[in-house]
């Protein structure tokens, strides 16, 4: 067997999003939101459970389970229209609003990291939520330059239908799986099944 190198990823980038609208008896998808050139940082802490089973006095088993998490995500920037989609925001005289009313939706979250050795790695998010209020802003400065980032901070939650948090598909070649790569950022739905 094949000794498989596992890096962390040097590069994160092609961040795409898409509304997504459970209203229907199933969910439906709005178009995808590209925020190429903006992305920096990610950052995915679980919320997990666990407990243990006993039989007879000793520890039969023990129970691990994901609820959810928080995704944050590091951007350098956001429009007017960035704030529509991920905090509900709603926009009066070009000017973004947030009233008792306002309530972001959930939305599908996509973002593609380089591996090491030049593969790629692609993570999707089938329901996060972002809510106003989780917003930070930061002053970064590197090598005399000074520049604001965003972190944007939501929960995500498991697909009702399918009960799946997310999709990881490692060692995606950008060359030769370009298809796959093409449709990971284009169908909010495609989790990288190949001939689909």
């Amino acid at each position: 067997m094949a000794k498989k190198t596992v890096g962390t990823l040097v590069n994160i980038n092609n961040l795409t999003m898409w509304s997504r609208n459970e209203s229907e008896a199933t969910a439906t998808y709005g178009e995808a939101v590209s925020f190429q050139k903006r992305f920096m940082t990610v950052s995915d802490t679980p919320t997990t459970v666990s407990d243990q089973l006993f039989g007879d006095g000793e520890v039969a088993a023990d129970y691990n389970a994901i609820t959810g998490g928080t995704l944050e995500l590091g951007l350098t920037d956001l429009s007017n229209t960035d704030r529509v989609l991920i905090y509900g925001e709603s926009v009066k005289d070009g000017t973004n609003v947030i009233t008792t009313d306002t309530n972001s939706g959930y939305n599908v979250v996509a973002y593609s990291g380089k591996q090491q050795n030049g593969l790629l790695t692609l993570v999707k998010y089938l329901r996060v939520k972002f809510a106003p209020g989780q917003e930070q802003a930061q002053q970064v400065t590197n090598s005399g330059v000074n520049w604001a980032t965003k972190t944007v901070s939501g929960t995500y939650s498991a697909d009702p239908e399918t009960g799946i948090f997310r999709y990881i598909r490692d060692d995606v070649d950008p060359a030769k799986d370009s298809e796959i790569v093409t449709k990971w950022f284009s169908d909010a739905t495609y989790y990288g099944k190949v001939g689909v």
